[in-house]
């Protein structure tokens, strides 16, 4: 039996064991801002101009329950509220030209914020930067 055998097997007679991962309602939260933001990039990418119905809701960001592991300090407040901030420009800004410069500083709030906390998602947020 190989080593692949002996894991299936053991999962198969441990399954009661097995435990699923459940995302926290901030994970969630950022899930759906990670979406968000891709569609925004798609739009900026297609020369469009933003739609007032991409505008959503993201507060959560200070309220939602977070991870274990996530401490809301004031890094994580001034951090979320310059995102949030950035956010809100995207759909108010006057300058049409500047949307792309805009959108690139909300993303690097997110990967600053998550370099000094939960670094996994690192990667896919950098794939939202607009070149």
């Amino acid at each position: 039996m190989d080593e692949n055998t002996k894991i299936d097997q053991s999962i198969r007679n441990n399954s009661s064991d097995v435990l699923m991962y459940e995302p926290s309602d901030l994970v969630i939260l950022m899930r759906q801002m990670e979406g968000n933001l891709a569609h925004i990039k798609t739009t900026l990418d297609a020369g469009n101009p933003i739609d007032e119905e991409a505008r959503q809701e993201f507060t959560g960001i200070f309220t939602e329950i977070p991870s274990e592991d996530v401490i809301r300090d004031s890094s994580y407040m001034a951090i979320g509220k310059q995102f949030l901030d950035n956010y809100e420009q995207l759909f108010t800004a006057t300058d049409k030209g500047s949307l792309r410069h805009i959108f690139n500083s909300a993303v690097s709030n997110c990967i600053t914020c998550h370099q000094n906390r939960c670094p996994g998602p690192i990667k896919r947020i950098k794939k939202l930067a607009i070149k």
